[in-house]
């Protein structure tokens, strides 16, 4: 027996005395999930309470204020009470289980409108307007307060303007701009940081990430990896996920990055079933939904993502 056969054959001894388990690369897992009713583009989605409703957005040739709510536990769709305001490329955000709906696009104008969802009662109220009126935004939250960064105007600027919205007060307040101005980009939370990512400037597509700290109004850029435009962003557990969109070739993708802020490092997971942008994503019960979206035409496609997927092999 030559030392090739006698080191396999003590390896097989010691995976009988102790199993081995091999643990494979964790890039995520998708699932296909029930369709949504209406079949739309560039809407917003919000989560309450294992219920996500999604808002607004262009479908059937028209600009829409129709809303959907999607049980995640049954896997059913129902028609809610319809957003005041027909409009797409509006900001959707939950804040104390209240949803807001923010700026946006109606065909004629860009909009400043903020309107308050209860989805307990099923009512809608109007609020007090943004100070600039704009669509194509970023919109986060942090410590109870809703943040609106960057869009388009109606004269066709990409803006750096960041407002902040206090919903107990019903009060908006400026902030210091964004660096760098852009529209169709991603903004998302994390351990109190906000953090805006990708999108489409003057320079055309960015690759930019700028990290925003609400409590020294003040503004970090780090250079990133990643160029893409009209993705679906959320964060869970830390991290922020990018999904599908277009790319600096202005093709529609599937793609799916991870962000690690802390470390500031990305990763690649398991790309999306369906290619498409201008879609919603949203978090609930640990699982991300990709819901919407185009490619070519509006889509009504829901597919679920669950982060950890890892393989292991046991060897016994």
């Amino acid at each position: 027996m030559n030392k090739v056969k006698i080191l396999l054959v003590l390896v097989l001894l010691v995976s009988i005395i102790n199993p081995i388990s091999v643990v494979g690369e964790d890039l995520g897992e998708w699932t296909t999930k029930e369709a949504m009713p209406t079949p739309r583009s560039g809407l917003g989605v919000a989560e309450v309470d294992g219920k996500i409703y999604a808002i607004g957005g262009f479908a059937f040739r028209r600009y829409t204020n129709t809303v959907e709510e999607y049980d995640v536990a049954t896997e059913q769709w129902t028609t809610m009470t319809s957003m005041p305001s027909p409009r797409d490329r509006l900001g959707v955000i939950e804040v104390n289980g209240k949803i807001y709906a923010i700026g946006g696009y109606d065909g004629i104008d860009y909009l400043n409108t903020v309107e308050e969802y209860d989805p307990k009662t099923d009512t809608w109220t109007i609020k007090a307007n943004m100070p600039t009126p704009r669509s194509c935004l970023g919109i986060t939250q942090a410590n109870g307060k809703i943040y609106v960064i960057g869009g388009r105007n109606v004269e066709n600027k990409y803006l750096d303007t960041v407002e902040e919205y206090d919903p107990e007060k019903d009060q908006w307040t400026t902030k210091s701009s964004i660096p760098t101005p852009r529209a169709h980009l991603g903004a998302a939370e994390v351990y109190g940081k906000l953090y805006v990512i990708g999108g489409f400037g003057y320079t055309g597509y960015t690759n930019l990430i700028q990290e925003y700290d609400p409590v020294s109004d003040e503004w970090t850029t780090k250079v990133s990896t990643l160029a893409k435009f009209l993705f679906g962003i959320i964060q869970k557990d830390g991290k922020i996920y990018t999904i599908g969109g277009r790319n600096y070739r202005n093709m529609i993708v599937n793609t799916v990055e991870e962000y690690d802020p802390i470390a500031d490092i990305w990763t690649s997971k398991a790309s999306m079933p369906t290619s498409r942008f201008s879609l919603g994503v949203i978090e609930s019960n640990e699982k991300i939904y990709a819901i919407g979206g185009m490619y070519y035409d509006n889509l009504n496609t829901v597919e679920q993502f669950t982060t950890s997927s890892a393989v292991v092999l046991n060897i016994d």
